[in-house]
């Protein structure tokens, strides 16, 4: 729930005006990404449930708004996972 809040504040953020933009706010969103995502265990093979669903979520989000963090990077695991259980027809069925 905390990686979601700190990735759509950021996004919400840089969403303002140029001027009115704080850039230590951005910066405070991104370490908190950067802390948790090495605590993440990858979830075990074999099961999909609402917490998978959750974490899949929150990764494809922040692909698709806050592409700049480079998690794939940090997390090569979860996104080989990620990139696994988006081929699931669920997953396919509510892609944005």
């Amino acid at each position: 729930h905390g990686m979601m809040d700190a990735a759509f504040i950021s996004v919400i953020e840089k969403r303002r005006p140029q001027e009115k933009q704080w850039e230590d706010w951005i910066d405070r969103q991104y370490r908190a990404l950067i802390r948790t995502l090495p605590t993440i265990p990858l979830p075990p093979s074999g099961r999909f449930d609402l917490g998978d669903i959750t974490l899949a979520c929150a990764l494809a989000y922040l692909d698709f708004r806050v592409s700049d963090l480079s998690w794939r990077t940090m997390r090569a695991d979860l996104a080989i996972w990620l990139d696994s259980v988006s081929d699931r027809p669920s997953m396919v069925a509510s892609k944005p």
